[in-house]
């Protein structure tokens, strides 16, 4: 049930903070940011940004802004933001680093989709209400669906980055299910 993963986080242990994003032109770019209680080995997800048609100057500044003085550990992008644009030379990744966002390649392996399915199955994330584009999405993707999940790629390559680096066997215990 996917009611349990839904919940504001009322820790009030410091915790470090990521963020994820998934770039867009023609879709929304999204960002999702992410607190980590390591003791307890769970993810929250605290806000999300969900917006189309701007520039990528301007999303940077927005996410920047919603970010605060809020120390962040590190910024995974969708790895499709190293396509080069031919005119320029430069890519979707570099222009965000020349707007002082600097990110890391997320991980699009399918792997990632059941590294996900763990994360909500066992409880290890919980979303925050406000972040109603992720929680919709959530509820009516079909995992095989590659429109209108915008915001589902974007856990999963927060959750991957997560699992990979941070809470290195977290499932250790548990098996994946297919």
């Amino acid at each position: 049930n996917f009611d349990k993963n839904v919940e504001d986080c009322k820790s009030e242990k410091a915790m470090l903070n990521y963020r994820g994003i998934d770039w867009g032109l023609d879709h929304p770019t999204i960002c999702l940011w992410g607190k980590i209680d390591k003791e307890n080995k769970i993810v929250w997800i605290t806000r999300e940004y969900f917006k189309s048609g701007l520039t990528i100057n301007e999303n940077v500044k927005n996410i920047l802004d919603m970010s605060g003085q809020m120390p962040i550990e590190w910024t995974v992008i969708d790895p499709s933001a190293n396509k080069r644009d031919p005119a320029t030379n430069r890519s979707i990744k570099d222009e965000y680093a020349r707007w002082g966002l600097f990110c890391l390649d997320g991980d699009r392996r399918e792997r990632g989709t059941d590294i996900v399915k763990m994360f909500l199955k066992t409880g290890k994330v919980k979303i925050a209400p406000q972040c109603r584009n992720l929680i919709r999405e959530l509820q009516v993707l079909e995992w095989s669906d590659k429109v209108n999940d915008d915001c589902t790629d974007t856990l999963r390559y927060l959750l991957v980055k997560i699992h990979d680096s941070v809470l290195e066997n977290i499932f250790e215990n548990t098996q994946p299910t297919k």
